[in-house]
């Protein structure tokens, strides 16, 4: 069950701060493939469990889709940790008016998770060591007034950069005499 190991090694690791490939499964003897054999599995997408430089290591690290496990992961922790805190923000506080100010608060508590994401290692740093990310939500003079009826600050859009990890890492160079 090398799945199940891989999960089990995984699943208790924080979201967006490790790349699943290149791990070391407890218990799950690797399989010994040729390169075409690998090659073929990830042209589909698959990971493999194979004796790799003489240690047994988890390949490529994706889901069926082609995308990698960890960004996923990372994406569906930044999901549900948004949704947390706003709906902390909903019922832990007196009222958040629709003005500029209830926007700043929306703001706020999405910063927040966007920082735990960039110290987690899902969301990147600039050169600077900051977040790669924006926020904006709207000014509410711009929140058109069927919205405002309906209680719904709507128009709230975040743009991100991913960590991303390094699966292959090619070095050149010259030796001279």
């Amino acid at each position: 069950f090398p799945d199940a190991a891989w999960a089990g090694y995984m699943l208790p690791t924080i979201p967006g701060s490790t790349n699943w490939a290149f791990r070391s499964l407890i218990g799950v003897t690797a399989d010994s493939l040729l390169e075409s054999q690998s090659s073929a599995v990830f042209s589909n997408n698959g990971n493999t469990y194979e004796v790799f430089n003489s240690v047994g290591v988890t390949r490529e690290g994706k889901v069926s889709s082609g995308e990698y496990v960890d960004t996923i992961r990372g994406a569906d922790w930044l999901k549900a940790r948004l949704q947390e805190n706003l709906f902390s923000l909903l019922i832990n506080t007196d009222k958040v008016p629709f003005e500029d100010d209830g926007g700043d608060m929306v703001e706020n508590y999405m910063r927040e998770i966007f920082e735990e994401a960039v110290d987690n290692g899902f969301i990147a740093k600039d050169e600077d060591r900051q977040g790669k990310y924006t926020i904006t939500v709207p000014d509410v003079a711009d929140i058109s007034s069927a919205d405002k009826l309906a209680r719904f600050l709507s128009g709230i859009t975040f743009d991100g950069t991913l960590s991303g990890a390094v699966n292959k890492i090619g070095v050149s160079g010259n030796l001279s005499v």
